[in-house]
């Protein structure tokens, strides 16, 4: 009896998630993402450029929320700045840049009035910052030991398959077993269940990535087994914070969703806030082994 409950429940809650929907963008867009990453070049740079252009859009969302109108062109303009310094060769330095953008943003603030600026100016850096800046790590991945061609696509490949698995791990096992909750007023559905359950779905998935990268390469990178499992794991603990801390933004906003454009997961921040967070340490540990 106690058993039928608990899969009746279950089925409830898939019902409720609106699962098919989910899987069916999954399978719609996935492929496309991973071809973009693994072509590299313009074509990861296009890719990046709409993460970020539609994620500040939504950025720019929770703010008007709370009342304050960030000066959205701006904003993006200046985030698109800094993969494009480097797709053009520019060879502007990063103490150089940021410094540049900061005076353009802080000049900029002078014509928009007294009321609020403090809150813009605040506002305007943090949305450079985590979406432009942090998105941007992206693009280094893709760039990593050009010596070996699409190295960095597939690198890319890796992470992106390895945190989707973190996400369903997490998501499933928490809908089927979550009861102890980690951050209540931050996000209610966190569950230390589902947090084991992607800790381990990203583990299993660098174990049969690397297992099937000999028969699939050059498509994964060929890199010794520790390595997949720190990719793995990086990508489990650290994706997992991102969620959280994007949860947190969205709670002092007031909103459930960044928006509704992919239907069943949300809006483009819901999707990448998880890769937004590891991108840079996923970034910093393949350089590193690779030096």
């Amino acid at each position: 009896m106690g058993q039928s409950t608990n899969r009746a429940t279950l089925e409830a809650k898939l019902r409720s998630t609106k699962i098919g929907k989910r899987v069916g963008v999954a399978f719609s867009f996935g492929p496309l993402l991973l071809l973009l990453s693994w072509l590299g070049g313009i074509w990861l740079l296009v890719l990046v450029d709409l993460i970020i252009i539609l994620g500040l859009l939504e950025f720019c969302r929770m703010w008007e929320v709370k009342g304050i109108v960030v000066n959205k062109g701006l904003v993006i303009i200046l985030s698109l700045s800094f993969g494009w310094n480097s797709f053009l060769n520019l060879g502007l330095s990063l103490p150089f840049l940021f410094t540049f953008l900061f005076f353009i943003l802080l000049v900029s603030e002078l014509f928009r009035g007294v009321d609020g600026a403090l809150f813009r100016i605040s506002a305007s850096l943090l949305g450079i910052f985590y979406l432009g800046w942090l998105a941007t790590y992206l693009l280094s991945i893709g760039e990593l030991n050009p010596e070996v061609p699409h190295w960095g696509g597939s690198a890319l490949i890796l992470i992106f398959l390895v945190i989707w698995s973190v996400d369903t791990g997490a998501y499933f096992s928490g809908l089927a077993w979550g009861s102890h909750k980690i951050t209540p007023q931050i996000s209610p559905n966190k569950t230390w269940e589902g947090t084991i359950g992607g800790f381990l779905g990203g583990i299993f998935a660098s174990l049969l990535l690397w297992f099937l990268s000999s028969p699939l390469h050059p498509f994964l990178p060929s890199l010794p087994l520790n390595h997949y499992l720190v990719v793995g794991g990086i990508a489990g603990v650290g994706g997992q914070v991102g969620d959280v801390i994007e949860s947190l933004m969205k709670r002092d906003s007031g909103i459930k969703d960044a928006s509704s454009l992919i239907p069943g997961h949300g809006g483009i921040l819901d999707r990448f806030d998880s890769l937004l967070f590891i991108a840079p340490l996923e970034y910093y540990y393949l350089k590193l082994i690779l030096s």
